[in-house]
């Protein structure tokens, strides 16, 4: 697989804008051949990281960074023709006078209009689910858990540390709020008690209130991909064809929260006398 096609690489995107790691680029991403237990494989990693957090690295970041490409014909385009009258939201952003954070804010940052220094082509596969994947580990992080991770960093003003985190928080809601949206946030499917149980994450992390689940179970040929509809079965609780299936059967079930145009669908297989969640699809 190409590395531009990789989840990990395409969900990278959302913990970027969320560090505001801007110069995660190519250069900065080291392969290495590894061993472990005899076996041989590339490992991926991660490198330079001198700007985040409001920092480029040995001075404050520049304003436009994480609006804007290091250059834009559309920017440039709209500031030239509007002798710089057209101002962009990004350039009325507030930053305190603090050395320590650099120029690191929440309030004009937008997750899904965050960019990089240099275009990324993995970025720019970013699919939705990637995002959920990506946005659903980001919002994991709990307010004390970012705080105990800031405070860690030995600020040495404590308004720096205040700011980086308070920063950080708001901007894991934004990440929440726009990429929960996207796809249907339900997820960790599980058969428990002879029903399909899940968490909604959307009403876990509070973006939206309770709501009301469609479901609809099919049989599943795993050679043909070809769903067939069992009557009457619309509920959460698994239908009886799925609990007096033979080993190796294949079920599905197709799962809306609210909005019909974005769904999921959820596949289970009876296996060993229990029955097992072994995939999930999502659409948008």
């Amino acid at each position: 697989m190409l590395h531009e096609h990789r989840r990990d690489l395409r969900g990278l995107r959302v913990f970027c804008a969320w560090l505001g790691h801007d110069n995660s680029r190519a250069i900065n991403a080291l392969d290495m051949l590894v061993a472990e237990n005899g076996v041989q494989f590339i490992k991926h990693y991660l490198i330079d990281f001198g700007a985040t957090l409001g920092s480029d690295s040995y001075r404050p970041n520049s304003p436009a960074s994480g609006n804007v490409y290091w250059f834009a014909w559309d920017s440039v385009a709209a500031q030239f023709f509007s002798l710089g009258l057209d101002v962009p939201r990004w350039m009325r952003a507030h930053y305190p006078k603090i050395p320590a954070v650099g120029r690191f804010e929440a309030d004009v940052f937008d997750p899904e209009k965050w960019v990089p220094f240099y275009p990324r082509t993995a970025f720019d596969n970013c699919l939705p689910d990637d995002a959920f994947w990506a946005g659903k580990q980001v919002m994991a992080f709990s307010d004390e858990q970012i705080r105990a991770l800031v405070k860690a960093g030995q600020y040495a003003n404590p308004q720096a540390e205040q700011w980086i985190a308070e920063c950080l928080i708001k901007r894991r809601d934004k990440i929440g709020k726009a990429y929960f949206a996207k796809v249907p946030p339900l997820d960790r499917f599980e058969v428990r008690d002879g029903r399909l149980a899940f968490e909604d994450l959307a009403v876990e992390y509070k973006p939206a209130g309770p709501r009301d689940y469609t479901v609809q179970w099919s049989r599943f040929s795993n050679d043909t991909e070809q769903k067939t509809p069992l009557g009457g079965a619309t509920g959460l609780s698994l239908p009886r064809a799925i609990q007096e299936a033979v080993e190796g059967e294949y079920f599905a079930a197709d799962m809306s929260a609210g909005d019909k145009q974005k769904t999921l669908t959820v596949y289970l297989r009876k296996r060993a006398g229990q029955i097992q969640v072994v995939g999930v699809d999502r659409t948008w």
